[in-house]
């Protein structure tokens, strides 16, 4: 794990390049971790720390959704009982391996990029 890590990708979605800029940073104080979405209609700003999400859309003013009071640890154990129903044959994955496949993949490729400062393409 990187303490910091700038980002830049491009990810194409119907034949249209998308930009994509990934910020991570754990060495700042106070800490941060939050994940921003931009669109030609509006915003989303996933707060991790406040456990919220702010939603613009310039329709009036932005939405707010709070979760409060959530156990972040639940998380974690809610996705080990999904993995071990998934074991049983009781459930069916929620991220195929071909999607988690892809994640390490385009992490491996951030890294190499990083060590030799260049433009890594994906296939």
């Amino acid at each position: 794990m990187e303490d910091v890590a700038s980002v830049m990708m491009e990810c194409v979605v119907d034949g249209r390049p998308i930009p994509v800029h990934l910020q991570q940073d754990y060495l700042q104080r106070r800490p941060a971790r939050t994940c921003k979405v931009v669109g030609d209609r509006g915003s989303i700003v996933a707060d991790f720390n406040a456990l919220t999400v702010d939603v613009v859309t310039g329709r009036g003013a932005p939405e707010t959704y709070s979760w409060a009071g959530f156990d972040r640890n639940d998380m974690f154990l809610d996705e080990l009982r999904h993995f071990f129903a998934c074991i049983r044959g009781e459930a069916s994955p929620l991220a195929p391996v071909r999607e988690g496949a892809q994640s390490v993949r385009m992490a491996l490729a951030a890294l190499e990029s990083m060590a030799t400062g260049r433009v890594v393409e994906l296939a």
